[in-house]
């Protein structure tokens, strides 16, 4: 009787550790980017060029680069940031639409990644319970705003 109680513990611990690494993987990822896009590495940034380095620095997500939707928004003074986060609807080949402006030098920029995933048990314990899309994965969204440097 107590075994399966037991089990969904266990397994929902292991869940969630899973979970947050990947979290902390994909903002260390994003906060990697936007340092280097900061200090100016980037001549051009293209949308190509922010997903394969957010999914390099990230590093343990599984198709990060097909999985991973960016949102970059230049903030003016009378614009504010975008409100909720557009993923990736892996049900359809359909690429989201997404805003992409990069801000010029001084001027603020908000930068979001949603990365689906898929949880390690899904139907026990916690994987049971969290939220999830109708192919059965997670969205992690992570966000970050930066200013990039004069030249």
């Amino acid at each position: 009787m107590v075994a399966p109680v037991f089990l969904a513990i266990v397994f929902s611990m292991f869940e969630a550790g899973w979970l947050m690494t990947q979290s902390m993987m994909l903002e260390r990822g994003l906060d990697l980017t936007v340092r280097d896009l900061r200090l100016g590495n980037y001549a051009k940034p293209s949308h190509d060029d922010f997903k394969k380095t957010i999914c390099e620095n990230t590093k343990i997500i599984r198709n990060c680069e097909d999985n991973i939707v960016l949102e970059v928004v230049a903030v003016n003074g009378s614009s504010p940031a975008p409100t909720s986060p557009v993923c990736r609807d892996r049900t359809t080949s359909d690429e989201p639409v997404t805003t992409f402006t990069p801000g010029a030098e001084t001027q603020i920029t908000f930068i979001r990644a949603c990365v689906i995933i898929d949880p390690i048990m899904p139907g026990m314990g916690l994987g049971l319970h969290l939220p999830k899309d109708e192919s059965g994965g997670m969205a992690l969204v992570t966000y970050s705003a930066y200013v990039s440097e004069p030249a």
